[in-house]
């Protein structure tokens, strides 16, 4: 070793390995501490010589056998708690042998995850252990035919704050069927200037507006209005940081040296009354209260979480969120050609040269012209259209676009967000409006109000090179405004202006019939006897950074767009300016000269218009025969099917037809500068001959193989199978598994459920019927991180899963249940089948299944799709729900269709009707009428008689009434328009409301004590009593006062540690003596209105008090530490005194302070 490395020091694990599995090298200024060796571990202290303090490194070697990997697991956990760890940092890395989840293997059946990785994802939950953010290699072990990450670089908390910045890398394995990885830990780099942003926390401070008002009115600025505004908002950003820093510097710890301050107040008043006290008493609550809703937005801003209405202050869920943010958007490194660049300046350099190549790069000039674009259009804007968008802009309209910017975005690179403007309107309102109006009406624009900073998001988790990062545009605010009105305004006309192939973008069509049709046409690919046909998957390189502008303002001149319009998206277009940001510090500026800004509120509409001149092209050559239909597309001149850049194009399978589908890109591409990427474009053909296959090879095309992707979703004509949703299986278990979410309480998973994880399901369950397998998997996951915190940590469900997704007022949490959601989506294609007169989809459907017949006759057993039979069999739950309206009776089925009080008419005379009242079982309304009357034969049962009576109420239809019409009825109403919550309270689950919920789920609960309630009165807390009740060999005594079994009412209501605390409890509100000893007088005591003390602040208490007793018997079971009665007592006052103060501005709160204290 001296011979190799002089001077350098080691360590091994020989004593417990004749082949010394784990080695250890460090150089002589580095110095190492061994703490532990063992046959699988070694685990030491490390400290860098340019480093001030130490951390700890444990490198890990598991074995092949789980046995042993088990007493790894253990000896992980005993360091997590050795007092040699603690407070320090901790990295673990090495071969752990085991993966965690099913998506870490490459096996695409593999979805369920094995005990062996339930121990190990288990074991770093104990440990607070998570992944560090990594790059490079995913998969680190491979034997050829199966590939896993079996290699991890893990990190607990302490590291992250220690180190926020660093990252691990996995390489090439070479000879080796390993990847060799290691950390880099923060870059040595100059340090930095912040630029300028504002924080929304600072609208807290009771003196900001007046600040801001004093400021903005005093800065005697003259010019344009724009340049005035920009000169004002300039001004302001250096008293704003002063601001900031003189009032929110170190802003956590403020808050609890105010707190505290606080606490001492409320002791000297409560002590020695005064004026005096009271008055500093209401001094400290004031600036408690300030700093602490400051914290609770300046967390929730930098954390970025969008599905929480608020932050929650204080919190390791906010601060796990934004670390791992940071780490997952911070650029190490970058790879080009093979070499690294990891300096800051080669990065930033790199990043520069890249995007401005891209962006502002010397363009070639579009061949096409206003002339050669409008003899392809089939449409231009209507006269009322043309003066629709012409129309002035009122004060009222830019008041609204600023008041509706969404919240919580990255600002431009002037720093300012939408909470600035929209918190100090009536000080910046007047003047914002006027600059805006400027440009609106003058065309000038300034400048800087177009400058645009790049933020970098990589698109994969181990992204390296620069390419493999998405620059999304953060425009200024002011402009995002100006531009917002423009785009609001042609999204309007969009509908009448792009066809039917496309659904990106155009209000009214939905981008799940673009999966549904697609699923359809592709059916049969993989048959061996089909009739020729083929399918292009285009894939267009960098669509929108590409986009020649002057071929967008041609194409707005050829449609008629006023040329007012036309000047004002000009300028929007073309005095854009550049700046990227390389963790978070702006660097480069540079004029851009093509493309479309991701994040500019303009770009989908333009790029969507653009992108019809394609559409129209390839019609054309549909029409001329130069290009084949594909089957099943000729009577609807189906061509292609586009979202946005998605882009899928249908042909009949000839050489010939695919030719001159690339000549039209490629001729497309001379005008619009939207080319197609032919290496990452795939051809998909079917029904064809060896030779044809071979022919239609020689083009360079990838040939694709099924099943294929689309959006994101599988298009299978078959029944879906575990791989083709194990991608949505995936995605959720990240979700659950990701570092922040560990930090949720019960009451957080279920606001995390409700909000993202059905949101993620939400695009699948809209297009399929998922199978049942698929939703018991999901709703599995979503019950153990309800209950466990991980979809990995098996964790006994205290509530049934169908219990939980019952309203809250019946007994539930408010989650929905899967099945019924699903049905209740895909609901509303039926209802788009007949009504939506634009949906490709529903023309397709009618054209090709119901084929001239009638939806609800037809045979589902005949149906090969999925798809489509999915969709029949909700046709009984959906003739419950649509509504003919009779016109002229010229759509109506007149026995299919619930046109009459009677319902269906088939449903009510039965198989027989037709022959009874000799009316067609195909015939529609007017078949069974003419000028003189309704022709229905005689009535022989009391159903015709009805129907006969009710004929005669109603005016006869004729071609001079309306049309016909649908309605969806939903509770009691007849709706225009489908609404997916009205529908749903009729299909969800449905159960007795519960009058107990009101002592949970009352006004100004506080959520987390709620659902331990909750769990509690359904007596579903795994008390000890209930577990020997399993089966379970554990002592039954009580784990506060080990001298009676611990039952629910034992252990909160009679107790002798519980009694204690209720005196406490009961004291503060007023009462004597303790009223209640079991649940049932507890419950009814809680709910109980009486003089003694407000109802709201009794249910308060009462939840605290449940919930801090359970919190104190699980510390006392699992971490053998214990409190005092006092010392839970004191936590209970703090939390209810915490809870009153956050709140104290609301009328319900306002006096509930003075009532907790008032007998203290």
């Amino acid at each position: 070793m001296n011979n190799i490395l002089p001077n350098w020091s080691f360590a091994s694990n020989y004593e417990f390995s004749d082949l010394g599995k784990i080695w250890i090298v460090w150089k002589p200024s580095v110095q190492v501490n061994i703490i532990s060796k063992s046959l699988q571990m070694i685990t030491c202290s490390v400290k860098l010589p340019f480093q001030t303090s130490e951390f700890v490194v444990s490198f890990i070697y598991a074995s092949n056998c789980r046995k042993e990997r088990r007493l790894l697991w253990s000896e992980l956990e005993a360091t997590s708690c050795s007092p040699q760890l603690c407070g320090l940092p901790w990295i673990v890395l090495g071969d752990f042998n085991e993966i965690i989840s099913p998506a870490e293997h490459s096996r695409a059946d593999l979805s369920t995850s094995t005990r062996g990785m339930r121990d190990f994802s288990e074991c770093l939950q104990r440990c607070l252990l998570s992944d560090l953010h990594y790059s490079g290699i995913s998969f680190t072990w491979s034997n050829s035919s199966v590939s896993k990450k079996l290699d991890r670089i893990l990190c607990n908390e302490d590291w992250l704050e220690a180190f926020p910045e660093s990252i691990a890398v996995f390489g090439k394995p070479g000879i080796s069927d390993h990847s060799p990885c290691c950390t880099f830990l923060d870059q040595l780099k100059p340090p930095q200037k912040r630029p300028f942003r504002f924080f929304a926390h600072l609208n807290c401070h009771p003196d900001f507006r007046n600040l801001v008002k004093a400021t903005w009115n005093s800065l005697p600025f003259h010019g344009t209005r724009q340049l005035v505004v920009s000169k004002k908002l300039k001004e302001m950003k250096p008293i704003i940081r002063s601001f900031n820093k003189e009032n929110f510097s170190e802003i956590e710890k403020r808050v609890q040296e105010a707190f505290d301050h606080l606490t001492d107040c409320q002791q000297e008043s409560l002590s020695t009354p005064s004026l005096a006290a009271a008055a500093a008493e209401k001094s400290a609550h004031a600036k408690w209260f300030t700093l602490a809703k400051a914290e609770d937005k300046f967390l929730h801003q930098r954390s970025r979480v969008q599905w929480s209405a608020e932050g929650d202050a204080g919190t390791a869920f906010f601060h796990r969120a934004i670390r791992a943010r940071q780490a997952q958007n911070h650029i190490h490194y970058l790879m080009e050609n093979g070499s690294i660049i990891d300096t800051l300046d080669g990065i930033k350099c790199h990043a520069v040269n890249h995007f401005q190549q891209l962006l502002g790069g010397p363009n070639v000039a579009t061949t096409s012209s206003p002339a050669d674009i409008a003899s392809v259009m089939q449409v231009k804007c209507s006269s009322e259209a043309i003066s629709a968008l012409a129309a002035p802009f009122s004060d009222l309209d830019i008041e609204k676009a600023f008041l509706s910017l969404p919240k919580n975005k990255s600002p431009g690179p002037d720093g300012y967000p939408a909470e600035f403007f929209t918190a100090n309107w009536k000080v910046v309102g007047r003047d914002m409006i006027d600059a805006v109006k400027e440009f609106l009406s003058t065309g000038d624009l300034l400048q800087q109000w177009n400058a645009t900073l790049l933020i970098l998001v990589p698109k994969k988790t181990t992204a390296t090179k620069i390419t493999e990062f998405r620059p999304i545009a953060c425009c200024n605010t002011v402009y995002k405004v100006a531009s917002k009105l423009l785009a609001n305004r042609l999204k309007d006309h969009l509908p009448t202006l792009i066809s039917t192939s496309q659904s990106a973008f155009v209000p009214g069509r939905l981008l799940v019939e673009n999966v549904l049709l697609a699923t359809e046409l592709v059916s049969g690919y993989n048959w061996k006897k089909i009739s020729k046909r083929c399918m292009l998957k285009v894939d267009l390189q960098k669509a929108f950074d590409t986009l020649d502008w002057n071929f967008v303002l041609y194409t707005l001149e050829a449609l008629d767009f006023p040329l007012m319009f036309r000047n004002l998206i000009k300028k929007c277009l073309t005095t854009t300016r550049f700046s990227v940001a390389i963790n978070g510090e702006p660097c480069g500026y540079f004029k851009g000269t093509r493309g479309l800004r991701q994040g500019d509120p303009l770009s989908p509409y333009l790029f969507v218009l653009a992108l019809e001149v394609f559409s129209q092209q390839l019609r054309m050559k549909y029409l001329d025969g130069a290009i084949g239909y594909h089957p099943n597309t000729p009577a609807l001149q189906v061509t292609h099917l586009a979202f946005a850049d998605d882009l899928m194009i249908f042909a009949d399978g000839t050489t010939d037809s695919v030719k001159c589908i690339a000549e039209t890109m490629e001729e497309f591409a001379l005008w619009s500068g939207l080319r197609m990427n032919k290496a990452k474009t795939e051809l998909y053909t079917a029904g064809l001959n060896a030779d044809e296959a071979l022919e239609i090879s020689r083009l360079g095309f990838s040939i694709g193989a099924m099943p294929i992707r689309y959006l994101g979703l599988p298009l299978m004509y078959r029944k879906l199978r575990l791989p083709d949703y194990k991608p949505l299986i995936d995605r959720i278990s990240a979700n659950f598994n990701c570092w922040s979410a560990r930090a949720l309480s019960f009451a957080g998973r279920k606001q995390l459920l409700s909000s993202v994880i059905y949101g993620s399901i939400n695009f699948w369950t809209s297009a399929f019927i998922l199978p049942k397998n698929c939703i018991k998997r999901i709703e599995a996951l979503c019950s153990q991180f309800l209950w466990g915190g991980t979809e990995t940590k098996r964790s006994i469900a205290k509530v049934a899963w169908k219990t939980v997704t019952l309203p809250k007022e019946e007994g539930g949490l408010g989650l929905r249940d899967i099945s019924r959601w699903n049905k209740t989506l895909c609901l509303k294609l039926i209802w788009r089948l007949y009504t939506a007169q634009d949906s490709l989809w529903a023309s397709w459907v009618k054209e090709y299944r119901v084929k001239g017949g009638n939806f609800w006759a037809i045979d589902a057993s005949k149906t090969t799709s999925s798809t489509w039979h999915s969709l029949l069999s909700l046709r009984g739950l959906a003739a419950g729900f649509l509504k003919a309206k009779l016109g002229n009776g010229q759509q109506i089925s007149f026995w299919y269709d619930r046109w009459t009080p009677l319902g269906s008419l088939i449903d009510c005379f039965g198989p027989t009707g037709p022959r009874e009242l000799q009316i067609e079982e195909t015939a529609l309304v007017r078949h069974a009428c003419n000028d003189e009357g309704w022709l229905l034969r005689g009535a022989r049962s009391q159903a015709a008689e009805e129907l006969q009576l009710h004929l005669t109420t109603i005016p006869l239809p004729s071609l001079s009434a309306t049309d016909d019409s649908y309605v969806w009825e939903t509770g009691g109403n007849e709706l225009q328009e489908y609404s997916t919550s009205k529908t749903w309270e009729d299909v969800r689950n449905r159960a007795t409301k519960k009058s107990w919920t009101r002592n949970i789920w009352f006004k100004g609960h506080i959520p987390r004590h709620a659902f331990t309630v909750w769990v509690a009165h359904q007596d579903r807390l795994p008390t000890r009593a209930r577990l020997v009740g399993w089966g379970m060999n554990i002592p039954s005594s009580c784990c506060l006062c080990s001298l009676f079994e611990e039952s629910r009412d034992h252990l909160f209501l009679r107790c002798e540690v519980s009694d204690v605390v209720w005196q406490f409890v009961l004291g503060r509100l007023g009462y004597s003596h303790r009223g209640f000893h079991s649940w049932y007088a507890f419950w009814e005591w809680m709910g109980l209105k009486d003089s003694v003390v407000s109802l709201t602040l009794k249910r308060a208490a009462a939840q605290v008090t449940i919930s801090c007793i359970w919190t104190e018997r699980n510390k006392r079971l699992h971490d053998s530490t214990s409190q005092t009665p006092l010392a839970i007592s004191k936590k209970i006052d703090r939390i209810i005194r915490d809870a009153i103060l956050g709140r104290k501005h609301t009328a319900l709160f306002h006096p509930l302070m003075q009532e907790w204290l008032r007998f203290d």
